[in-house]
């Protein structure tokens, strides 16, 4: 019967509950291990929860398998969510058997638990159940347990150990064919049916059956949580009691809802009234007399403003005294004091001024008032009666001062001497303002006359022949110009003679010569001329000087006596050409004829050069005489009133002028008359006209004017010429006789205008009518000149009052709570301001009310508002913030003044309460979100599932952080274990598998089988004794050792046994050959032969390898060790490639044997990563990558392993492509500094050489660049036999910048011979002279300017060297590093077009890498796109081997995606103060630049993998004090040793700009490891702490650092505080002693801010920063600087930003905050992350600038 109960209740229980485990996702700890028939399929931890429970066999596939031989076994369900659980069932496997105690599966079930949890461990949950009683007779294969909770994941546990109960199995397992999981689907309800929702006031989840809340949330009690808090009580289970000072609280949270008690306000009534105010509400004024008042009942508590005293302020000040407390007395120089302020505002005593008459008369003045000025030669004076009684001012001396300096004296008390080459001076300055001494000049004659100038005021002029002379009286004592001798240059030099001291002789052709330049100025003999007189005279010239003129009618003449030796010009005959042509006939020998019109003709030309016939004109006599004119020569004129004439006789035969008749044209017209034959008429207006044309030239009758008086006067004058005026008042008159018939002005009247309008008009005729808010009106414009009605004002009196003003000029002030007044009588007509109401708004708006009539409401957030403009000028309530309350609090913050910050799990939370009520960020949940999202989801939610590969997941953003499951690997878990490893983390290294095939990635079992010699599955065990080769199916022969050979080939090691023989001794002896006596001669044939073979095999394969590769050969990854660097990029294999196929196969096979390639360098470091074959390869064409495409490029070659980058860098031509002859000539040898690098042929640089030099020889070839051939020179470093060749190559090709990219010595290794010389040390190289001009030193390179002299030529130039020390020995730098040397490189070398010689030890590796990184970023400036794999194979093309190993290759790809995702970019000072004050404006965050630029950086900051952390997040495992972990690579150890310490602290190397190791960045250490932080400063020589907070707020610093003058002990170290300066910078000076090393004491300065430094809160003072980074550049140390923060992280950044920024402004006179920023997060990226931290930097080194001296900078 009970069985049938048990089976009834299992029947409503399974109706009533759904099984939520079906089908989720399950995980065990220790999976079976698969075979060919046991499948993955049969064993999984799935098979336990897909709902088939009908085959509990292996066979079946529906029961989950654990692994044999474990202690302990896990199995668990992922019920994706917390749900509410009723009861679980378990089928265990029973193999399909009879169950019970002869069942072999019973023992293993005993002795298991179960859990519920929220995580996947147990620890972390409810345990449901645990079997101690059960035995091997009586445990049930299907159990049932009843477990009413709520949680994630179901956890089936069992263990096994030494005390294992009797009847259990030896070993865990967890063999489930079905878990069911019974309960509530869904969250958050209860009832068989899951439709009724829990209790809303549940804190969580509730009974699945009765409902009863498991917890209330705060403010509610009950078992369903439906209570309210009693009266006075709120939050978690009622226990908090609400603030004494609110009328009663919100039962929730606690805050004042329900009002505060008089004389308290704001949202939790913590606040006191307001100053000012008290009483209910805080709407009661205090007293103005007090200094604030009771919050409560408004007494005068904090006491009396000065000047008034009672209890409540209302009691003036006693005569006599006044101020606080009236405790002051009036002071002496009173005439009585103010009893407030005990100002003398009833005057002072004469001399004396003031507010409190304590100051006398100042500087100048005395007196009553001191209105009094003092005698302006004083130097000050009395303040009371106004005499001298101090002293004179400088110049002035006397009683009264009223006597200047005597002549030669000056200054104060005229004890100063004048300057002697003054004649006299100014008694009060001494400048020589009265005149110089001869000779001299200038503002303080201190300046000797200009050069050529003399005497007095130096304007007398030296004698011009004189090379200079004396200042002071003109003497030629400095010698003679050219061409002058005797004592004062007078004389010119003697004829025949010219020059400097006349010792030049003049030319011979010369008339004597110029006396100073010999120029022949004195003339030449005749026929010459010229500067010299080597010219015979020009054509048509002759005799001294060629100034004689050739006889004029000669064709040319000798040049020396002028005859006619040419013939004669036209018109001329005779001997000398003096005959001119007879009359009538001209020209060439006079045979042409003259024009009959000349008067005769010219002799030469035939014009009528002697005149023509009476009548005729012109050149040739062709013209009669023109207009006007006849006669001879046309020179007589014609009557000037006839109209023309006769041209030969002048008759008027042509009629006369206008104006004029008779026949001779002799009579004017009759008057009155005018024109031609006098036929016009006169104007009438006119006083009679010209006879001529008629104008009235006599002048106008009386009335007209004008030309031809036809204007009438212009209006306002009349009569005669119009001389007379209208009178003034008259609108115009008469222009005869001034009568006023055109009317008046306006504003006038009368016949003659002489009467104003009437009173009350104006205008034209007075016809208009003032305006009626005039007082009176102009009469002629109507303007109120008058003045105005009361209320009325402007010109026309039209305008209103102002608004606020009234009455008559609108001089009375309305009410200033008015909303303006009646302009006319000031009353309040048109209401009151916003704020104010009443009938005089004389009151203000009631509490809660503001605004226009007080009709608007107060803002529900605020706690009360201001009366006029609802401004919360009372403060908020709690959750909001602004002036107005209507901002809810900043995202992460809440409550009151939004001070409290969000829990930051949370994604924003209640501004009022800070519940987490928008939701949880990725990766956590819970009410509060404090949970991380449970073991296998992540995300918003929890929702998504981590990667099933991964071992858990980041519960954030679902990154496998948390490791692997076996046998994956990768960032997501999403590779297969490399070739040859498997298990977890892939750690495990494969066995010897069959053709060396990888093994199973996750067991390591060898699926294909093992090498001959080696064991199944794994492989990794050699046969056991007696056993060789495959599958160790071989038994080992007749060997001397009969248990022993070689376990791959069954090699006998140690011989054979009598009587075999063979490796592996299987072959028995003939009986011929088993004489004693021929056995060793057998065996010695037999080892020769073996011997003979493999040399010939080894020569073989050696050869053969030397052969070029076949195009099919593949390249493998040798097991060589990994280069360890200090770049995050360089973790990377080498590249081998074998020659042939059985190589490959080989090399594959035995890979383990294979030796690490040697790191020699000086052996040959070219073929450090190379074959020794000289190999060119097939290539493939590479495309070109735009710029913004870099990173996808560089992610998909990094993928399996940098496959993408080896097979590219794989296909470019290596080896020696070229003929190399001239490095390999015996004599040049030497001067390699490897033995297989040499230049090319083709392209090497070829020194010049004299017939002294034999040798043109250097290791260097021109490389071509992207803007033009030969722009690069790679060199090997110098060898101490080449330092002449280079410096001869550095002047031969002009060369103004060298890039050296190695140390002179690394490790062990010369890499370079030093080539410049040391400071104040010059060198000499061959003829060249080298000297050190300047060296600057930088983080991560060297600045040095050379200056370069060639004395055989005489010439010197200046050179830079660009010196990178940061190259790691065996890897590659850091990306940004090598970036920032570039830019310093490119922004302040010479852009001229000379080669650029770049080397580093080879010139070969590192020097190919940074030319390609110079000319790719210029190709993809100018095209967007790079191809470097082209770029390097054109390079290889001119030197072998450019970029030497393929991580070096990788580094320019890493550079160039860098500066293309963020270019550096430096400011001026100037050019930064701008940029800065426009992103500190108010603007959007969206406009702001520096936001942008902060978005950029987060962008571009590095992201590293826990794999950078591996080193701390062991060491630092359960500290919670580390949130923020040192890289591997960065991080520093201490040296020292203390007992039960180990060598790790949190702490990283951090450089400044101008050194590597500048800074120690780590956090305040706990009281319990202040040891290590001792150690830290002791071990690394830090002798300088930086505390980012004051000192004396931290509190863990007092376990270690003691008050001045005290000790404290920290075993083993003893520290004592010394002093509290050192070197003017203040701070705790102590000394740290070690236990037994007291006589070493390590002196350290601790200093920090006097106020904290907080960017979020106060980022406009940045004084305290700018302090302590002052304090440490003006530090003398040279040791680090540890810079100390609460995590290491905040504040830390921000210092050292700014000091970098500093620091480089001042060393390169520019900065780029950002590239400084960003260096610091490749160091850790913690560093100055976020916005507010960024911004204050730029805030702190703007006001740096501006506070800087004289503003250098910003005004530069």
């Amino acid at each position: 019967m009970s069985a049938l109960f048990i089976i009834l209740g299992l029947i409503i229980s399974c109706c009533a509950y759904e099984n939520i485990a079906l089908n989720k996702q399950a995980y065990q700890q220790f999976p079976y291990n698969v075979s060919q028939s046991i499948t993955k399929n049969l064993i999984e931890a799935s098979n336990a929860v897909d709902g088939f429970k009908s085959n509990l066999s292996i066979w079946g596939g529906q029961c989950v398998i654990s692994g044999l031989f474990k202690q302990t076994a896990t199995w668990w369900v992922n019920l994706t969510s917390i749900l509410s659980i009723h009861h679980v069932m378990i089928y265990y496997r029973t193999g399909n058997k009879h169950w019970g105690s002869s069942n072999g599966y019973t023992p293993r079930f005993l002795g298991f638990s179960l859990y519920v949890s929220n995580t996947t461990e147990r620890s972390d949950g409810i345990r449901c159940f645990k079997d101690t009683n059960y035995t091997i007779t009586d445990i049930p294969s299907v159990f049932n347990i009843t477990c009413v909770v709520y949680g994630q994941y179901v956890i089936y546990y069992n263990e096994r150990s030494s005390s294992s109960p009797i009847g259990y199995s030896r070993y865990a397992y967890n063999e489930l064919c079905e878990l069911e999981v019974f309960g509530c689907p869904r969250r958050g309800y209860y009832s068989i049916n899951f439709n009724i929702p829990c209790p809303k006031h549940c804190l969580s989840d509730c009974h699945i059956e009765t409902g009863t809340c498991h917890g209330c949330k705060p403010g509610y009690q009950g078992d369903q949580c439906e209570t309210e808090c009693p009266y006075g009580l709120h939050g978690q289970n009622c226990k908090e009691t609400c603030n004494d000072k609110c009328t009663g609280c919100n039962n929730v949270n606690g805050s004042c809802d329900r009002g505060c008690q008089p004389g308290w306000k704001g949202g939790n009534c913590q606040q006191p009234c307001q100053y000012g105010y008290y009483g209910r509400n805080c709407t009661q004024l205090c007293s103005d007399k007090c200094t604030g008042c009771n919050n409560v009942n408004g007494v005068c508590d904090s006491g009396c403003n000065p000047g008034w005293k009672g209890q409540y302020c209302n009691e003036q000040c006693q005569h006599g005294s006044y101020g606080q407390g009236c405790a002051q007395k009036c002071y002496s120089n009173c005439n009585g004091c103010n009893n407030v302020n005990g100002v003398c505002d009833r005057g002072c005593l004469p001399g004396w001024t003031g507010y409190k008459c304590q100051q006398p008369c100042q500087y100048g003045s005395y007196g009553q008032n001191c209105t009094q000025t003092c005698n302006d030669k004083c130097d000050g004076c009395n303040n009371v009666n106004g005499s001298c009684d101090r002293r004179c001012k400088p110049g002035w001396r006397g009683g009264n001062c009223q006597h200047s300096c005597s002549y030669g004296s000056y200054g104060q008390d005229c004890t100063q001497t004048c300057n002697d080459k003054c004649d006299g001076c100014n008694n009060v300055n001494g400048s020589c303002d009265r005149r110089c001494k001869p000779g001299w000049k200038g503002d303080n004659c201190q300046e000797a006359c200009t050069k050529g100038f003399y005497g007095q005021n130096c304007k007398l002029k030296c004698n011009d022949t004189c090379d200079g002379c004396s200042n002071v009286n003109g003497v030629c004592d400095r010698g003679c110009k050219p061409g002058w001798t005797g004592d004062n240059c007078q004389q010119p030099c003697p004829y025949g003679s010219y020059g400097q001291n006349c010792t030049q002789t003049c030319y011979y052709k010369c008339n004597g010569c110029n006396n100073a330049n010999g120029v022949c100025d004195r003339g030449c003999l005749p026929g010459w001329t010229g500067d010299n007189c080597e010219r015979k005279c020009q054509q048509g010239s002759y005799g001294q000087d060629c100034t004689e003129t050739c006889n004029d009618k000669c064709d040319g003449c000798n040049n020396v006596d002028g005859s006619c030796d040419r013939g004669c010009k036209p018109g001329w005959k005779g001997y000398n050409c003096q005959e001119p042509c007879p009359d009538g006939s001209y020209g060439q020998n006079c045979e042409k004829r003259c024009n009959d019109k000349c008067d005769g003709c010219n002799n030469i030309n035939g014009s009528c050069d002697r005149g023509c016939k009476p009548g005729w004109r012109g050149g040739n006599c062709q013209h009669s005489c023109s207009y006007g004119s006849y006669g001879q020569d046309c020179t007589q004129l014609c009557n000037d009133t006839c109209d023309g004439c006769n041209n030969v006789n002048g008759s008027c035969d042509r009629g006369c002028k206008p104006g004029w008749k008779d026949d001779n044209c002799q009579e004017a017209c009759t008057k009155g008359f005018y024109g031609q034959n006098c036929k016009l008429k006169c104007n009438d207006t006119c006083d009679g006209c010209s006879n001529v044309n008629g104008v009235c030239d006599r002048g106008c009758k009386p009335g007209w004017t004008g030309d031809n008086c036809q204007q009438p006067c212009p209006y306002g004058s009349y009569g005669q010429n119009c001389t007379q005026t209208c009178y003034y008042k008259c609108n115009g008159c008469n222009n005869a006789n001034g009568v006023c018939d055109r009317g008046c002005l306006p504003g006038w009247t009368g016949d003659n205008c002489e009467r104003k309008c009437q009173q009350g008009s104006y205008g034209q005729d007075c016809t208009e009518t003032c305006n009626d808010k005039c007082d009176g009106c102009n009469n002629v414009d109507g303007s109120c000149d008058r003045g105005c009605k009361p209320g009325w004002k402007g010109y026309n009196c039209q305008e209103p009052c102002p608004d606020g003003s009234y009455g008559q000029n609108c001089e009375k002030r309305c009410n200033d709570k008015c909303d303006g007044c009646n302009n006319i009588n000031g009353s309040c007509d048109r209401g009151c301001k916003p704020g104010w109401r009443g009938g005089n708004c004389q009151h203000s708006c009631s509490y809660g009310s503001y605004g226009q009539d007080c009709t608007q409401l107060c803002n529900d957030t605020c706690d009360g508002c201001n009366n006029v403009n609802g401004s919360c000028d009372r403060g908020c309530k709690p959750g909001w913030k602004d002036d107005n309350c209507q901002e809810a609090c900043t995202k992460g913050f809440y409550g009151q003044n939004c001070k409290l910050k969000c829990n930051d799990t949370c994604d924003g939370c209640s501004n009022v309460n800070g519940v987490c009520d928008r939701g949880c960020k990725p990766g956590w949940t819970g009410d509060n979100c404090q949970q991380p999202c449970p073991y296998g989801s992540y995300g918003q939610n929890c929702t998504q599932t981590c990667y099933y590969k991964c071992n858990g997941c980041n519960n954030a953003n679902g990154v496998c952080d948390r490791g692997c499951l076996p046998g994956w690997t990768g960032d997501n878990c999403e590779r297969k274990c490399m070739s040859d490893f498997y298990g977890e983390n892939c750690s495990r290294k494969c066995g010897y598998c069959l053709d060396g095939k990888t093994c199973h990635h996750i067991n390591g079992r060898c699926e294909q089988g093992c090498n001959p010699g080696y064991i199944d599955p794994f492989c990794t065990e050699a046969c056991n004794a007696g056993k060789y080769g495959l599958h160790c199916e071989e038994d080992c022969g007749n060997c001397s050792d009969s248990s022993q050979c070689f376990h791959v080939n069954g090699t006998c090691l140690s011989g054979c046994s009598a009587g075999y023989q063979g490796h592996t001794c299987k072959a028995l002896i003939s009986s011929q050959t088993a004489s004693p006596d021929n056995t060793v001669p057998l065996v010695g044939a037999v080892v020769g032969v073996l011997v003979a073979a493999v040399v010939i095999l080894v020569v073989v394969f050696i050869i053969r390898r030397k052969r070029t590769n076949t195009p099919g050969d593949k390249y493998i990854t040798s097991n060589v060790t990994l280069v360890e660097t200090d770049n995050q990029y360089s973790n990377v294999s080498k590249i081998t490639k074998p020659s042939r196929k059985k190589a490959n196969n080989q090399i594959k096979n035995n890979s383990k044997l294979v030796p690490p390639l040697s790191d020699t360098e000086e052996i040959d470091k070219t073929q450090e990563t190379e074959d020794e074959d000289n190999v060119y390869m097939n290539e493939t064409p590479s495309r070109s990558i735009p710029v913004e495409q870099l990173t996808a490029v560089i992610a998909e070659k990094r993928a399996k392993g940098d496959e993408g980058f080896r097979k590219e860098y794989a296909a470019l031509p290596s080896g020696e492509t070229r003929t190399c002859e001239a490095g390999k000539k015996p004599e040049n040898i030497p001067k390699n500094r490897f033995k297989t690098t040499f230049p090319y042929d083709h392209s090497r640089v070829i020194l010049k050489t004299t017939s002294e030099e034999a040798s043109d020889y250097i290791n260097a070839n021109y490389i071509n660049g992207t803007n033009r051939s030969k722009e690069y020179i790679a060199a090997q470093g110098p060898r101490q036999n080449t330092l002449n060749d280079f410096w001869k190559m550095i002047w031969q090709e002009e060369v103004s910048s060298i890039v050296m990219l190695t140390n002179l010595k690394e490790g062990d290794k010369i890499k370079c011979t030093q080539y410049w010389p040391n400071k104040n040390e010059p060198s000499t190289f061959g003829p060249m002279s080298i000297k050190m001009i300047e060296e600057k030193k930088y983080a991560a390179f060297i600045e040095r300017k050379l200056s370069l002299n060639n004395k055989a030529l005489n010439k010197t130039r200046m050179l830079t060297q660009y010196h990178y020390i940061s190259w790691p020995d065996h890897g590659t730098p850091e990306p940004m590093s090598l970036l920032d040397f570039h830019y310093h490189v490119t922004s302040t070398a010479n852009q001229n077009k000379v080669p650029t010689v770049v080397h580093c030890s080879a010139g070969v590796g590192r020097t190919g890498t940074y030319i390609a990184l110079d000319a790719l970023y210029q190709e993809g400036k100018k095209t967007g796109k790079v191809n470097v794999a082209e770029f390097v194979r054109k390079m290889r093309e001119n030197r072998m081997t450019m970029v030497q190993t393929y991580e070096q290759y990788i580094t320019i790809f890493l550079a160039l995606n860098e500066i293309f995702k963020a270019p550096i970019q430096r400011y001026s000072g100037a050019d930064f103060c701008t940029k800065t004050e426009k992103a500190l404006r108010d603007s959007p965050a969206n406009q702001n630049p520096l936001r942008k630029d902060f978005q950029l950086l987060l962008k571009v900051r590095p992201v590293y993998m826990e794999a950078d952390y591996k080193v701390a997040k062991q060491m630092s495992a359960g500290r919670q004090t580390d949130k923020i972990l040192p890289l591997d690579k960065y991080s520093l150890h201490l040296s020292s040793a203390v007992p039960k310490r180990g060598n790790y602290i949190n702490a990283i190397n951090v450089p400044s700009f101008t050194e590597a190791t500048r800074f120690i960045v780590t956090r305040y250490p706990s009281p319990e490891d202040a040891v290590d932080f001792l150690r830290l400063l002791n071990d690394h020589e830090s002798d300088t702490v930086i505390c980012l907070d004051p000192v004396h707020e931290v509190e863990s610093i007092q376990s270690w650092l003691p008050l001045l003058s005290s000790s404290t002990v920290v075993a083993p170290f003893t520290i004592h505080c010394q002093s509290n300066s050192r070197n003017g910078v203040s701070g705790h000076v102590i000394d740290i002693l070690q236990d037994k090393q007291e006589d070493e004491a390590h002196s350290v300065l601790v200093i920090g801010p006097s106020k904290r430094i907080n960017p979020c809160r106060n980022p406009r003072n940045t004084s305290e920063l700018l302090q302590l980074v002052s304090n440490v550049l003006s530090l003398e140390t040279d040791t680090p600087i540890t810079v100390v923060s609460s995590d290491g992280g905040s504040l830390c950044g921000l210092f050292i930003a700014v000091h970098n920024a500093i620091q480089q402004l001042n060393t390169d006179g520019g900065l780029d905050v950002f590239t400084v920023v960003r260096q610091l997060q490749i160091r850790r990226p913690e560093l100055c992350s976020s916005i507010e931290e960024y911004e204050m930097v730029h805030r702190t080194v703007y006001d740096h600038i501006q506070t800087a001296s004289e503003n250098i900078y910003c005004n530069q």
